[in-house]
């Protein structure tokens, strides 16, 4: 399968597979990518790694190159990275002593190899990967695709097997071609991103030192050499003490070893249930049953885009375990919207297109920009040039690589048309500097904003680029005499090392901000449904903004702002602070209509976590932790369904906040709402009290104060309440309405709430879903009410006869949100997010005609086959 263009050694050609059996088989996995910046073990929750040693069991083919990993973990082994052969003990199943290679291009002997080894009788053995040795540096498009193809072809025939992918390692000194590998190993990256696989990525790991200085452009070679010496080295001789030495780690270093062994480590944890901070979230399996083969599987797509070398980019992270929801079953689980409020994602890149790449790749601004190999250096040139043909619609394609904004005249990035698409070029890494990077930006107009558009344009689409070192990334509106902005999208970005004016604390930080217009004032709102807004249909999708002020500030108090928006799976990841004055909300809506908030993330907020003050909103399925203020804040009604409000602080006016309106919350948790005197929900009366109503329905509420609630129209049916921290449950103009749940009871259209015990696995660290045998299980209702169809995590709503309370659905092995504490991001890491963790199977009652699928009687893993069978969990994008 793999044609070398010079005869290398036997011990040069080897190879590595590690096979993955899940037990019961695989969840549907969002992409897994293991690169350099997965090295750092003191980021690894030490439980994971147990986890991961008491459900894997690795068979591990390798040749000389692949026996780097394992060189690694012997320089790492001891607690709690032990392993061994059977797993005796506390250790990790690790079977190497078979030695194996991908073949030459075409040759799929190793497919035979890997049959052989998952139908032998008594196989035992739960996880898998295959590596390559020197097989990428010449290999071919085709070739390449040949091993995607049969590697895809192996999870299609073994639905109980994940297997994990591989790229090549860099060239070995007596080579000099880097281009075809990088080629070769970016076609490896974008089918494993394309198609939600699991990547170690080899060649990654090599081109950085731990300090995550890259060398790749520098003509690295697999011993750790480059043009200005050998990195290793280097690095070793600048940090004594910190290279523990080894007996070989093949054709390299033993610092190169080091890193793989770490790497691997941290993959172990990855697939045992951890996010690895970057809020990608792994569901474990929890059965040590024999692999079975045949059958049918799902491979979920993504819009991840893979490190290659020479980037500095962060996966964006995706979205909960579970089948990814569709808007049109959120809109009809919410009462406030329709169809038609929430815009869609229509815009496709146009064929026309203009090319940046970097001066190293052929990039000069001297070029015509118009073709792949006549590329621009920088992006102002190819925005220069749409701006100059607006009647084309056009693509502007980045290849890999870090782009430096050049100093200019207009220093911020002005477009002033329509129907233009930027993106990276076929998932390439792109990463977007300014010119005084990594400085702060002059204390001068221009200097802090990466993109400025306003005016009548639409369709402008921002896609795959990660963004640092602007103080605001995004900046646009229209003026109201003109024609809205309509059709703006920004996905797949990530956003990180924000800057200020002038290096002070004068100037906030802002992912998005929308213009502060100047005419047309429109002192009131008659009819929201009817105003003349700025921008019609904004989107914000799959998009990590770390270490910000303001993240997404939509806001002005006298405008109408943005009709239709939707905003999913954001995250709004902050290192730990102390709360502060400023307006330092995640995100704030202000004066819009129709806005959909769903499957997004905020964590460690100075102020409020979601701030709208706008009509018909919903915030679905998001997690929200560590707010200085309001968790969420309705100020014109609002929905909040499947979602989790934890440890809001320092706030008495209420975590969550409804002035007036429409509001609901359903299936939904606050818990550890530490201010004494605070209100765990406020609901303030508008001035039209006719249309003000309350419901609450089958959500769950612990370690809070009691709540106000100033309308007639309110109801609570099937809610849990637990460590409450006052004598009052309902309270009204100053009266105790409700003392308990038994007086809730007697209130009209009150029924079915209780007192209870925290009946959550383990909310501390982040486990919401509810005890296996707890009475929150099938305690819910689901008669008169309006419910979502799917719970936190995406999966069925109802899975044993009735709802249950709380955000997540009772079920096998639930896997489950853990919040982990924040750290600041730089370049090379990302800032964690909450994890996501796997709960052990619990013991099912095999009386339940839903557990037991194929009706023998019992509960085991043919069921659990038919469920995964018939309830196909996709990945973002589906």
């Amino acid at each position: 399968m793999v044609l070398l263009s010079r005869w290398k050694s036997f011990l040069s050609l080897w190879i590595v597979p590690i096979f993955i059996f899940c037990g019961l088989g695989p969840p549907s996995w969002s992409q897994i990518l293991i690169d350099h910046t997965c090295t750092d073990l003191s980021k690894v929750p030490p439980s994971y790694i147990q986890t991961a040693k008491t459900q894997f069991r690795i068979w591990f083919a390798h040749t000389s190159h692949g026996s780097q990993i394992t060189t690694g973990m012997e320089m790492l082994a001891g607690d709690p990275f032990t392993y061994s052969l059977n797993g005796v003990g506390d250790t990790l199943v690790y079977d190497d002593t078979l030695w194996a290679d991908l073949g030459y291009e075409g040759d799929l002997t190793w497919v035979d190899t890997t049959r052989t080894q998952l139908n032998s009788p008594g196989n035992d053995r739960n996880m898998v990967m295959w590596s390559w040795c020197g097989g990428v540096y010449d290999n071919t498009e085709p070739g390449i695709n040949a091993y995607l193809n049969a590697m895809n072809q192996l999870e299609t025939d073994f639905p109980t097997v994940t297997f994990v992918y591989m790229t090549g390692h860099l060239p070995s000194p007596e080579e000099d071609d880097w281009g075809n590998l990088r080629a070769r190993n970016n076609q490896i990256r974008s089918y494993c991103a394309a198609n939600g696989k699991i990547l170690f990525d080899f060649a990654d790991i090599e081109s950085y030192d731990p300090d995550g200085a890259y060398f790749f452009d520098q003509h690295a070679h697999d011993d750790c050499g480059y043009d200005g010496g050998n990195w290793a080295d280097q690095w070793c001789a600048a940090h004594p003490g910190q290279c523990p030495s080894c007996t070989e780690c093949a054709h390299s270093h033993c610092l190169n070893c080091l890193q793989k062994g770490r790497a691997f480590w941290w993959m172990m944890a990855r697939l045992a249930g951890w996010d690895g901070g970057s809020g990608t979230t792994t569901p474990t399996a929890t059965s040590t049953a024999t692999p079975t083969s045949g059958g049918p599987t799902h491979t979920p797509t993504t819009t991840l885009t893979p490190t290659a070398e020479g980037a500095t980019t962060t996966p964006t992270p995706t979205s909960l375990p579970g089948s990814e929801v569709t808007l049109s079953a959120i809109l009809d689980a919410c009462e406030s919207l329709a169809p038609g409020d929430i815009p869609e994602d229509l815009f496709t890149p146009p064929v026309a297109a203009v090319y940046v790449a970097t001066a190293a790749d052929g990039g000069s601004d001297s070029n015509l920009g118009t073709s792949i190999d006549q590329p621009f250096e920088h992006l102002h040139a190819a925005i220069n040039y749409a701006n100059d043909h607006p009647e084309t619609p056009l693509t502007i394609y980045l290849r890999g690589g870090v782009h430096y904004h050049e100093s200019s005249e207009d220093r911020y990035l002005s477009i002033n048309r329509g129907n233009l698409y930027v993106t990276n070029y076929q998932n390439e890494p792109v990463t977007l500097r300014p010119y005084y990077w990594p400085n702060n930006p002059s204390d001068d107009w221009g200097d802090q904003i990466a993109f400025e558009f306003y005016g009548d344009s639409q369709n402008i689409t921002f896609d795959g680029l990660t963004l640092e070192g602007w103080q605001t990334l995004f900046f646009f509106g229209s003026e109201l005499a003109t024609p809205p902005l309509r059709n703006i999208t920004l996905k797949n970005l990530v956003a990180r090392n924000f800057k200020r004016r002038g290096g002070g604390s004068d100037w906030a930080t802002a992912f998005l901000e929308t213009n502060y217009l100047t005419e047309g004032a429109i002192p009131t709102f008659a009819n929201p449904a009817t105003e003349r807004y700025q921008i019609e249909n904004l989107i914000l999708s799959h998009i990590t903004i770390e270490g910000v002020d303001l993240g997404i500030n939509v806001g002005d108090e006298v405008y109408a702002n943005v009709k239709g928006m939707r905003i999913d799976h954001v995250n709004i990841i902050n290192p730990p602070a102390a709360p502060g004055d400023s307006a330092a909300d995640a995100i704030a809506l202000v004066n819009c209509y129709g806005a959909l908030m769903d499957h997004c993330r905020i964590v460690n907020i100075a102020d409020d976590g979601i701030d709208c003050k706008s009509w018909k909103v919903a915030v679905v399925n998001t997690y929200v932790e560590g707010t200085g203020r309001n968790a969420v804040k309705f100020w014109n009604g609002g929905e909040l369904i499947n979602s989790i409000l934890y440890d809001v602080t320092n706030i008495n006016d209420g975590a969550i906040v409804f002035e007036g309106g429409l509001c609901r919350i359903v299936n939904s948790a606050l818990l550890h709402h530490t201010e004494p005197q605070g209100y765990a929900i406020t609901f303030y009366a508008s001035s039209q009290p006719a249309s003000d109503s309350l419901e609450i329905i089958n959500s769950a509420f612990g370690e809070v104060m009691g709540s106000y609630v100033d309308t007639n129209s309110f109801s609570a049916r099937n809610n849990r309440y637990f460590d409450v921290l006052n004598s009052a449950m309902i309270l009204s103009d100053g009266q105790i309405v409700a003392s308990d749940a038994s007086a809730l009871n007697l209130l009209t259209n009150c029924t079915g709430n209780a007192m209870s015990t925290n009946q959550f696995v383990n909310p501390e660290v982040g486990d919401f879903s509810p005890t296996a045998g707890g009475e929150w299980i099938n305690h819910g209702v689901s008669s008169g009410v309006l419910l979502p169809s799917f719970d936190y995590l995406g999966n069925p709503r109802i899975q044993d006869g009735e709802v249950d309370i709380g955000p997540i659905e009772f079920g096998l092995g639930t896997p489950t949100s853990t919040p982990t504490a924040t750290q600041t991001p730089d370049v090379s890491t990302s800032t964690a997010t909450p994890t996501m963790t796997q709960t052990p199977a619990p013991t099912i009652d095999p009386s339940h005609p839903y557990v037991d699928v194929n009706g023998d009687g019992i509960v085991d893993a043919e069921d659990m086959l038919l469920i995964l069978k018939n309830w196909h969990c996709v990945g973002p994008g589906r």
